[in-house]
């Protein structure tokens, strides 16, 4: 009779998963979470010119899905979305212990609302009207160089 034995590997945690996935890229992965066409191609622009991988999500349902499966090192979210809202994408991550740091990006200024989102975990809120390409590229550099190791 032959002995054999069976070995069993413990699953991968996700953070261990979430390392392997940033470490793949070349470049940082930015999620734009942006239901207007235009101005998810006006900030993709820049931040391609500057050396960052951006894709992008038109609903909010859609960038939760992809948050979690493609691990962005950032994400910028819209808060009104269609699906989903983005403070529904934000508390959905409140608990996400792998989950990448978010900027609010939305046409909305009202302090309540900055309030709401800096409480649910976001990193900073900027007002689209008041926030050019190059500004948003300056703010993104401060959190996530383009040459940096991944988050």
């Amino acid at each position: 009779m032959i002995a054999s034995t069976t070995i069993t590997f413990p699953p991968r945690q996700p953070a261990v998963t979430l390392l392997l996935a940033r470490q793949r890229r070349k470049q940082p992965l930015i999620l734009l979470v942006e239901d207007d066409r235009m101005i998810a191609d006006m900030y993709s622009y820049q931040l391609e010119r500057e050396g960052y991988q951006v894709e992008v999500a038109t609903d909010g349902k859609r960038g939760l899905e992809a948050i979690r499966s493609r691990h962005p090192d950032l994400v910028l979210l819209d808060l009104r979305l269609p699906v989903m809202e983005g403070f529904e994408v934000l508390e959905s991550l409140a608990t996400d212990a792998t989950r990448p740091p978010v900027v609010i990006l939305s046409n909305y200024g009202d302090s309540r609302m900055v309030s709401r989102g800096l409480a649910l975990g976001a990193r900073d809120y900027l007002v689209k009207s008041a926030t050019t390409p190059t500004d948003l590229a300056e703010k993104v550099k401060a959190i996530l160089p383009p040459g940096a190791p991944h988050l």
